[in-house]
């Protein structure tokens, strides 16, 4: 989902390759996206630039939503795969939605899905995004994200 290049001063094109659900690539490959890189950072270490943890980055605290609405999810420093593989240290996401007033629906995503649209009727949720890992389904590999929204 992301990474971090470490890259001496000058002009680069860099490109996207779309890959299918195990990793294998098709050999289409996104528009060329030129960077200038200005100047090396030096002493930094770029294990550092990178947190472990979640997110649902479309989605702010207290956000006031419209159906339907996208749920994006974002692992940064972690392995995301489809749970066929059964791969160590690889997880794939579940989203809990838990409504203010009714019954909670979990959404696993084993194909290694990185968003869903929701409609639910009108109220306030609870949205838990969580990383299950791939070798062991019951275990998580973080800690969730969290965000309440309100469906209007």
């Amino acid at each position: 989902m992301e990474t971090v290049l470490n890259l001496a001063p000058g002009t680069y094109n860099l490109r996207l390759l779309l890959a299918d659900d195990k990793h294998l690539p098709h050999f289409v490959y996104s528009k060329p996206v030129p960077i200038t890189v200005t100047k090396k950072n030096v002493g930094v270490d770029p294990k550092t630039l990178q947190v472990k943890g979640l997110s649902i980055p479309n989605l702010a605290e207290n956000a006031r939503v419209k159906a339907p609405f996208l749920v994006q999810f974002h692992a940064s420093g972690l392995n995301v795969a489809h749970l066929a593989q059964h791969e160590k240290d690889t997880g794939h996401f579940r989203l809990t939605v838990t409504p203010r007033n009714g019954k909670t629906v979990v959404m696993p995503f084993p194909d290694g899905q990185t968003e869903t649209w929701l409609a639910p009727p009108a109220g306030g949720y609870t949205l838990k995004l969580e990383l299950m890992d791939n070798a062991n389904p019951l275990r998580t590999l973080t800690e969730p994200a969290t965000v309440n929204v309100t469906m209007m």
